[in-house]
């Protein structure tokens, strides 16, 4: 396995090797778990109250700073290329009165940050859970993923095709979908996209915009080119 990571800093590229495993297929459904759980863990040397919506969205109390996107090109039934792509909002100051709920790390603690430094920092810490799953440590991971999750304690507002309703967080399954106990103790079962999280009656799902003085990373995985996904 190959992995490389370009960051882009005032239009300039740039592509730094991290590490060399072997390839293994069964890497590539844990590797969003692997990079959400090494997020958090730098995240939180720097504010608290840091979580993970599910399935891939990066929050600060109800706000995003990120957010994680995987694309895989098949050969057959074989996954020949993945491209995991991270953005984070690092030292944006103003988000030009976008609807939405996005924040950055500098509008949190009032002062910039050095990008390379945190982006090494990351590095570190995947490179530290890759090598924990390599050795076959997975439940680890996985625990601490459910760890991190928004939302995971208490009743909240979702929204799904039949409407608004009170649930509160069960499990993640092994298929990546959410298990939701309504207050009726009815469980309820989504992929990704089927459930919204809503705050105050709003929409709080996934927020595609500009990511502006932020880190992008991309990890290119067997032969697939790195580059910025945001």
């Amino acid at each position: 396995m190959k992995i490389a990571i370009a960051t882009d800093h005032n239009g300039v590229n740039e592509k730094k090797e991290l590490i060399r495993l072997l390839s293994k297929y069964e890497f590539l459904d844990k590797i969003t778990l692997v990079v959400a759980v090494g997020i958090y863990n730098v995240l939180i040397k720097y504010l608290d109250n840091v979580s993970i919506k599910w399935p891939n969205d990066i929050y600060w109390h109800h706000h995003k700073l990120g957010g994680i996107l995987i694309e895989c090109t098949l050969t057959g039934n074989e996954v020949k290329d993945s491209i995991l792509g991270v953005g984070l909002n690092i030292n944006q100051a103003d988000f030009e009165n976008l609807t939405k709920n996005p924040i950055s790390l500098r509008q949190i603690i009032h002062r910039d940050i050095d990008r390379d430094m945190l982006l090494h920092t990351i590095a570190e810490d995947f490179v530290h859970y890759l090598n924990v799953i390599n050795i076959g440590h997975y439940d680890s991971i996985a625990a601490d993923y459910m760890n991190t999750l928004y939302r995971r304690h208490g009743y909240h507002h979702y929204r799904d095709a039949n409407g608004d309703f009170l649930a509160r967080f069960i499990t993640i399954e092994p298929s990546g979908r959410i298990v939701l106990m309504d207050e009726d103790g009815m469980l309820r079962t989504y992929a990704f996209k089927e459930v919204k999280f809503m705050i105050k009656g709003k929409n709080v799902d996934v927020y595609r915009g500009k990511l502006g003085c932020g880190l992008c990373a991309c990890l290119a995985l067997h032969h697939a080119e790195a580059c910025c996904v945001v």
